[in-house]
């Protein structure tokens, strides 16, 4: 397991959604401490703020991508975002969290479920996770 995904796997072990996961493991590039990315993944876990729409750690592949490029060329980022995720949906199919968790129990509520090894073992966002972090360090080649 190389460093960044090290990084963003453990973060997700110790309780950060997988945005915040994904965001941290690049804080090197992006010029942004920790904390800081931490809190603008804050509310994008469970496919935006637990709604299950699109999934955190996708999010986090966009948003890093325009902050370690600072390109306003929307033609380029949408472009170079497309084939991003053209990856991440050959393997998955579907950028969409209650896809991705199909079969997983949904919960209500504003209150993150508890982290156990029942929670990470019925989800496949480690692995999704580490997909985004290996997807964003092939574009960067970091």
């Amino acid at each position: 397991m190389n460093e960044r995904v090290k990084i963003a796997v453990d973060s997700f072990r110790n309780g950060y959604n997988c945005a915040q996961s994904v965001l941290v493991a690049f804080s090197d590039l992006t010029g942004f401490k920790s904390e800081d990315l931490l809190a603008m993944g804050s509310a994008l876990g469970g496919g935006f703020c637990r709604t299950r729409n699109l999934c955190g750690a996708v999010n986090a592949v966009g948003i890093l991508y325009g902050l370690i490029t600072k390109t306003d060329d929307k033609a380029k980022a949408y472009g170079d975002m497309q084939t991003m995720i053209a990856k991440f949906l050959m393997k998955y199919g579907s950028l969409n969290c209650g896809d991705l968790l199909k079969g997983v129990p949904v919960t209500k509520g504003c209150v993150p479920q508890e982290r156990t090894e029942k929670y990470y073992a019925e989800r496949p966002c480690e692995r999704i996770i580490e997909d985004c972090v290996k997807i964003l360090q092939e574009y960067f080649k970091c």
